[in-house]
């Protein structure tokens, strides 16, 4: 914005304009990473397609757009998208690194793997292509073709963090044996690893179910002594805790969860059971009511393991708890409307229902797994932002988006290009209708451009504003004039000071009396017109219809004569 000012200073009009177009570029992309971090992924989809029409860059809108298609259920537009921008640059990275992606979500497998391998023979450098490829193999099914890319990957990187890496993915693909041998490894080198001994604990948990719950709990132990404020740890522990009735102990872990994981509704399940078992009768009430207004809003992204099935079994616990709740707090009304709906749901849980702690333990953390590769580094600088940061950038980043709309359109307009004036200021309009001056310079340029049924209601809006302007009314009166609103022109034309002296504006009056078949008043306007403009051939038309209207066939007749000798083929 302040390289577009001192450019108009200098007079640069080129530089100022691809200023503003650079400032609409990346504001709609930031209002686009916005909308995503909100979850609005139909209003990120608007705002990325406008970025791709504010400037020569086209890039970032179009890889970016070719997200939100997946993320939308739409992935053979991505694909499209992202094979456009391909065709533009085959060396870009992140593009092709997206293809695979998109065409895997299109169910097209075997042309994604075909793309991640042309990558890897074209870039064995880029790690990220190699480890995609790598999981594409698990998901094959193949793991002995997965085994040397990881390998490549913790030869390239002999780092801890890669062994990480290679064990959670094993483990995410049910690849139990090299998921611990992975981690285990990454414990070597460094046993103060974060997530190291989180992941063997839910290794442990997932091959054998609770068979190695004590050794599952050694290992979310030891993540806790490095990360004590880890979310999911404190959760898995704290419900590791409730099936072993230790619930004094499970308490402080699950009510930490409960702070950091607040739409989880297994959370508050475990910690509600844990005051129930103590005493603490009101908090167990509380928390199992929240869990089930969690559950009940399907609030909890459990990813893609989530299953409708699954979900009444946890809305059947929460209902059986909650009621048992009720029952000690000596509400036996509510107890039995909760029991209802526990038995309603067929799944219903008992306090020692250690099955139903795997079944939690199979949500996991789908949701790091799926937010850490679903958007492009774009996206990075308004991550994490809460609702009101979101609302106080998206904010300045419109004002911007106005501003520069409307100045884009102030220099189109003294080109004398007034259509494309008249499309970024209704841009401008878009955003904020009540920019000043803005619906009166929407409406100049619409009628401009000979636009008139468009220009009316801006035209309108802008007389309301300033009532005493009286161009701004003969733009209006005119523009319903040509939209052959002649009731409305009449009306505004009729107290317009400007007319005796404008034969034009006369002649539109009295047009307008005439089609609004008020011929009688329109005669003396056109008879003071034709003693100064005899030779008018539409004027003698007029004239003529006005007559006819009048009954006055041998008048009408002789002026439509009169015309026909001016002009023969006058309309």
């Amino acid at each position: 914005m302040e390289a577009a000012k001192q450019a108009l200073e200098q007079n640069e009009v080129q530089i100022a304009e691809s200023s503003y177009r650079t400032v609409l570029l990346e504001g709609w992309l930031l209002v686009g990473a916005l909308a995503v971090e909100a979850g609005d992924l139909r209003a990120a989809k608007a705002a990325f397609e406008l970025a791709g029409v504010s400037a020569v860059e086209t890039r970032r809108p179009r890889m970016s757009l070719a997200l939100v298609e997946m993320q939308l259920g739409n992935p053979q537009t991505a694909v499209s998208l992202l094979f456009e921008l391909k065709k533009v640059d085959l060396s870009d990275a992140v593009v092709r690194r997206l293809i695979p992606r998109a065409l895997m979500a299109a169910d097209q497998v075997d042309e994604a793997i075909q793309e991640m391998e042309e990558l890897h023979i074209l870039n064995p450098a880029d790690l990220e292509n190699t480890y995609a490829l790598a999981r594409a193999r698990l998901g094959q099914k193949r793991p002995e073709a997965a085994a040397p890319l990881f390998a490549e990957l913790v030869e390239r990187r002999p780092i801890p963090e890669t062994h990480v890496l290679v064990g959670r993915t094993y483990r995410d693909f049910g690849q139990w044996a090299p998921a611990h041998e992975a981690l285990l490894a990454a414990l070597e080198l460094d046993p103060q690893l974060r997530r190291a001994n989180y992941y063997l604990g839910t290794v442990d948990l997932f091959a054998e179910g609770l068979d190695l719950l004590d050794e599952a709990m050694e290992h979310l132990e030891a993540e806790l002594r490095v990360t004590p404020d880890d979310p999911l740890s404190n959760l898995y522990l704290g419900a590791a805790l409730v099936e072993q009735r230790r619930h004094e102990e499970a308490v402080p872990r699950l009510e930490l969860a409960t702070r950091l994981l607040e739409e989880r509704p297994s959370a508050f399940e475990f910690l509600g059971r844990s005051y129930l078992a103590v005493g603490r009768i009101d908090e167990a009430v509380a928390a199992l009511s929240r869990g089930l207004e969690i559950g009940e809003a399907g609030a909890e992204r459990t990813g893609v393991k989530d299953t409708e099935d699954k979900r009444q079994s946890q809305l059947a616990s929460l209902h059986y708890h909650l009621a048992r709740a009720l029952r000690r707090s000596g509400d036996e009304k509510a107890a039995t409307v909760h029991f209802a709906a526990a038995k309603q749901s067929s799944a219903q849980s008992t306090e020692g229902a250690r099955e139903l702690l795997e079944t939690y333990l199979n949500d996991e953390d789908t949701e790091e797994s799926l937010s850490a590769s679903t958007w492009p580094l774009e996206l990075a600088p308004v991550s994490g932002f809460g609702p009101a940061q979101r609302a106080g950038v998206d904010r300045a980043v419109r004002a911007n988006l106005v501003q520069s709309y409307f100045n884009l359109a102030v220099l189109r307009t003294k080109a004398g290009q007034f259509a494309q004036a008249a499309t970024l200021y209704s841009r401008a309009a878009e955003l904020d209708p009540d920019f000043p001056r803005l619906q009166y310079s929407l409406g100049t340029a619409l009628f401009n451009s000979g636009q008139y049924d468009q220009a009316t209601a801006p035209l309108t809006r802008a007389r309301d504003s300033d009532p005493d302007d009286e161009n701004l009314r003969r733009m209006l009166a005119l523009a319903w004039f040509n939209t052959e609103s002649y009731e409305e022109a009449a009306a505004l034309l009729r107290d317009d000071p400007g007319r005796g002296s404008t034969p034009s504006l006369e002649y539109a009056y009295a047009v307008a009396l005439v089609r609004s078949a008020r011929a009688a008043e329109a005669e003396p306007i056109f008879d003071s017109l034709l003693a100064e403009n005899a030779d008018w051939p539409e004027l003698n038309v007029l004239l003529g219809q006005v007559h006819a209207q009048l009954q006055e066939f041998d008048e009408a007749i002789r002026y439509l004569r009169r015309a026909l000798e001016l002009l023969p083929d006058v309309a």
